[in-house]
């Protein structure tokens, strides 16, 4: 019965620690947007995060994936994504393969991340004339 006890009072403690984060994260993208409005701009629900991977296919290396995704850029409102985007090279000038990846701030593009423990993946394929057009049709659709 000892064991049953602890076991409780362990996870009720993590559900502590996790609740008070989420309020805190909660706390500070309420005060984030506040400043956000306050200065004329107009703030997103989430601080949002481009990664880049760029592989060569039929290269062998002692790089990790996990290693070779470089965070590019975060931005919290509309105009912070079209200043970070017009600087973007287009996709379609992306040498092949290239991932590029938008996540929310605090969750990397990776499947070992929890928050991504029960997602999934897109892939999708274009002609290079029309991958811009629809990276930027689907990048605005997340925010």
């Amino acid at each position: 019965m000892d064991m049953v006890d602890k076991r409780d009072s362990h996870n009720t403690n993590n559900q502590t620690v996790s609740d008070t984060s989420l309020l805190d994260k909660e706390a500070e993208d309420r005060e984030r947007q506040a400043r956000d409005l306050k200065a004329g701009l107009h703030p997103l629900k989430h601080k949002l995060v481009f990664w880049y991977t760029r592989r060569n296919p039929g290269v062998r290396t002692q790089t990790s994936y996990e290693e070779s995704i470089k965070r590019l850029v975060d931005f919290s409102t509309v105009e912070g994504f079209w200043i970070c985007y017009c600087h973007f090279a287009r996709p379609s000038s992306l040498p092949s393969p290239t991932d590029l990846h938008l996540f929310k701030e605090g969750i990397r593009p990776l499947w070992e991340d929890s928050a991504n423990c029960n997602g999934g993946k897109w892939i999708i394929r274009f002609k290079k004339a029309v991958s811009g057009r629809f990276w930027e049709d689907l990048v605005g659709l997340l925010w």
